[in-house]
């Protein structure tokens, strides 16, 4: 998944997917 392109199309969802991508890491 790229994150980049998502970013370009929405940065909202980017912004969610980072926090779910941190929570992930976290577990």
């Amino acid at each position: 998944m790229r994150t980049e392109t998502k970013e370009k199309i929405d940065p909202r969802l980017a912004r969610i997917e980072g926090q779910v991508k941190g929570i992930r890491n976290m577990v």
